[in-house]
């Protein structure tokens, strides 16, 4: 072990600036078994603050440290001038001779490169202590004697910082030299290792490579067959996208062109083809029709022949398999021998496919996909074709059963509506005879009176005349209204009446009938309807009932007014209509026409299509919904014609028109009458209504029967009774049917019960209804409808009681 240096008797303190705690350690053991003093310090910091506590005679630093490494340590400590001579020896794995220049331009005394064993770190140490000694000794050009490694050394002073400088370059020069011997070795021993990978690589490749010539056939092979697996494999997946598309997309249709029309187009453009259709079997005359071309295959398609509805014959080779439920699938048409396949030969075609389109069994058509290269089709495209014939052939079944389910609906709903109309038809009916009594008791003693002055008050001036007849027209309407409400809907009965119809004439009444509603109504709203009339002149007549017709031109008048709530222009015009032939071939015979049009609202298409149905209304709580039905019904009753033009804004049209036919004398009836029956009776007339007697009583007696009354059905058979049991019988009696208590059947059974010779003649607003029903009561000789009319009332009793004489 090498001697201490010692400095003034004095053991040298040594401090330590390592951050490393082993390095640390092993620099506290070596030096104190040098017998130096050591004090540790973890960083430059705290070492620097130490050196200005103490001031040690050596410091030994590491370079690298955190806070301050060793290079600024020791340009501090060399600035401070109270340790600027204390030896500084900077220790570091940093062997670039750069790195020991910066040191000692730090002004460090040594440098020591690690890793450095025992024995070099105290020879340094100690030659940089002696360095130090002789800078203290300040004798220029002497030398200083030192024992180092056993051995006597004198080195003069001035060649002693030169020695230090050599020598720390010299310890890194060789520190470098030792590393690269070691990686000198370290490359030798890798390149030794690689030769060696090498030759065992080298070997293993051509091993490898003798392998893989002697597979590379197989794997060839294998790689091709792998190839094409995928390529099937991508077609048939695409086949399968192709499929499932097209099923969708035919799945959304419900008629069967359109169905087919998808497929066609979805095979010329994703499978592809040159030529597709769908034929329809027609097997009773064994042949195809054509029913759908797809748009790429048109020109091919007039080539051939097979445009869509042309015609293809059954061969017995090849189409004949197919309605029989077969796939048929010809890879080359040339040697094909049929009709069919030749017919395609001659569009360019090479190869067809043929499959059956078949549900439950039968086969109702054929779709047809060719292409112009020969075998161009694979067994996957015929598969394909096989499972979409069979989507397509469900689908068109599917829409050949909605289309039938949609006319089945159709049908049903139709019936339905029919259904209900009738029924409320019938419950205006019901609802009719119901207020009929009513009605036609109120109205009937204005009927009466009217009819009397007319006849009977020669005074009347022209004026006043024409107010009476219009009064005595618009009495008939109502009692004719009330009579139709419940049978307007039934189709005319042979036994109406008709008589001659002058339009014309009969447009003029309804127009004085309805001059409040269209002038004066409007003008007292300050609005203005203008009406205009455009007749045709020599018109021909028609058989008809006037007060039905005259109703149902009020109604279209009233309607028209209606729908110009802002003023307007009402036209009325009549003409001819000749005759023509119908869409059958049948003639169609001359007819009259009026017509009512208006400028006002119009209707939209919804209401246009109702407006006939009964108690159909846009009028709100002021429309029963009854006048346009009733004008229906009165046009179906005179075998007629109603149309109607209407367009929202832009106003509304209805015509009326009658058909001209040869008027038969029998069919007109006379309605003159004698003014007065030829004998005098004794009547008695029972009814529940004063005001009804009152005016049969005047009209009567008028006529010069002798008149007794009776307000009820007791009474009236009291009457009767007591009158025969005094010998003063009547010669007939009028009865009401509707009455409290006893009405008119029992009050003619009494009386036909105490004289059945003695006539009965009920009175009714249910006549109508009890002569179409058969429902007149067994004891009743004659039925007339009230309000009664006078020329009825005297054809009645003429024919009832011929021979009583006044």
């Amino acid at each position: 072990m090498n001697t201490p240096l010692k400095m003034s008797g004095r053991v040298l303190e040594i401090l330590v600036a390592e951050d490393s705690p082993t390095q640390a350690q092993r620099l506290r053991h070596i030096l104190e078994q040098q017998g130096y003093k050591v004090t540790v310090a973890g960083n430059g910091r705290i070492a620097l603050d130490a050196a200005r506590r103490s001031r040690p005679s050596l410091i030994i630093s590491d370079v690298v440290m955190p806070e301050m490494d060793g290079y600024e340590l020791c340009r501090r400590i060399k600035s401070d001038p109270d340790l600027a001579d204390v030896p500084v020896i900077l220790v570091t794995t940093m062997s670039d001779p750069e790195d020991v220049i910066r040191g000692l331009e730090c002004r460090a005394d040594n440098f020591i490169l690690k890793p450095y064993d025992e024995s070099y770190l105290v020879s340094r140490l100690q030659f940089v202590i002696v360095n130090r000694e002789m800078r203290q000794s300040e004798q220029p050009g002497m030398g200083l004697e030192i024992f180092f490694n056993g051995q006597r050394h004198f080195i003069a002073a001035d060649r002693l910082q030169i020695l230090n400088l050599l020598l720390s370059t010299y310890d890194a020069a060789i520190q470098r030299n030792r590393e690269l011997s070691r990686t000198q070795t370290d490359l030798q021993q890798a390149n030794s290792q690689l030769h060696e990978l090498t030759a065992a690589l080298e070997g293993r490749v051509a091993l490898r490579t003798r392998e893989l010539a002697l597979s590379n056939e197989a794997l060839r092979e294998e790689v091709a067959e792998r190839q094409r697996a995928q390529q099937r494999l991508q077609g048939q997946l695409s086949r399968l996208d192709l499929l499932s598309r097209t099923t969708r997309a035919i799945g959304e249709r419900q008629d069967l062109h359109s169905i087919f029309q998808v497929v066609v187009r979805s095979l010329e453009e994703h499978l592809p083809v040159d030529f597709c259709c769908v034929c329809l079997s027609d097997l009773e005359n064994s042949a195809l029709t054509v029913e759908c071309v797809g748009v790429r295959s048109a020109e091919t398609a007039m080539e051939l022949a097979m445009t869509e509805s042309a015609r293809i014959a059954i061969d017995q080779n090849g189409l004949s398999q197919c309605v029989r439920g077969q796939l048929v699938y010809e890879p080359d048409i040339a040697a094909a021998v049929s009709p069919f396949p030749q017919r395609l030969a001659r569009g360019g075609l090479k190869a067809f496919v043929a499959a059956p389109l078949l549900v439950e069994s039968k086969v109702f058509g054929v779709l047809i996909a060719a292409r112009r290269e020969a075998g161009s089709f694979s067994s996957g495209d015929c598969e394909f074709l096989r499972q979409l014939s069979e989507h397509v052939a469900l689908a068109a079944n599917q829409a050949q059963l909605h289309a039938a389910l949609q006319q089945a609906y159709d049908d049903l709903r139709r019936t339905q509506q029919a259904v209900m109309q009738q029924e409320r038809l019938r419950a205006l009916g019901q609802m009719a005879s119901g207020i009929a009594h009513d009605i036609n008791n109120a109205i009937s003693p204005i009927t009466l009176y009217t009819e009397s002055l007319l006849e009977n008050d020669p005074s009347l001036s022209t004026r006043a005349r024409n107010y009476l007849e219009t009064i005595q027209h618009a009495i008939e309407d109502v009692a004719e209204t009330v009579a139709r409400m419940r049978e307007f809907y039934r189709e005319r009965e042979p036994q109406m009446t008709l008589t001659r119809v002058q339009i014309n004439r009969l447009v003029e009444q309804v127009l004085n009938l309805t001059h409040a509603r269209w002038s004066d109504i409007p003008q007292q709203r300050g609005k203005m309807i203008e009406m205009r009339t455009e007749l045709a002149e020599k018109l021909p007549e028609f058989m008809g009932v006037e007060s039905e017709i005259r109703d149902a031109l009020t109604n279209l008048i009233i309607n028209a007014a209606d729908a110009m709530p802002e003023g307007g222009t009402l036209t009325l015009r009549t003409r001819k209509v000749n005759g023509s032939a119908s869409e059958n071939g049948a003639p169609i015979s001359p007819r009259v026409c009026v017509e009512i049009s208006d400028t006002g609202i119009g209707m939209d298409e919804e209401t246009r299509r109702r407006c006939l149905e009964p108690f159909y209304t846009t009028k709100g709580e002021r429309g029963t919904g009854l006048g346009l039905a009733m004008v229906y019904g009165m046009a179906q009753r005179h075998a007629g014609e109603i149309e109607i033009d209407s367009e929202r804004g832009r106003g509304t049209t209805v015509r009326l028109m009658f058909p001209v036919a040869d008027v038969s004398p029998a069919a007109v009836v006379i309605s003159q009458h004698p003014r007065r029956p030829v004998q005098r009776l004794r009547l008695l007339v029972i009814d529940d209504d004063p005001l009804l007697i009152m005016a049969l009583r005047d009209i009567l007696e008028g006529d010069g029967h002798s008149i007794t009354a009776a307000d009820g059905g007791q009474r009236g058979i009291d009457a009767f009774l007591e009158a025969q049991s005094t010998g003063a019988t009547f010669d007939a009696v009028f009865t009401d049917l509707g009455m409290p208590y006893v009405d008119g059947r029992k009050v003619s059974a009494a009386v036909k019960e105490a004289s059945p010779a003695t006539p009965v003649i009920l009175l009714t607003g249910w006549g109508q209804r009890l002569m179409t029903e058969g429902d007149v009561p067994p004891h009743v000789d004659r039925v007339l409808n009230k309000p009664p009319k006078l020329r009825e009332l005297r054809e009645a009793l003429s024919q009832l009681c011929p021979e009583v004489h006044a």
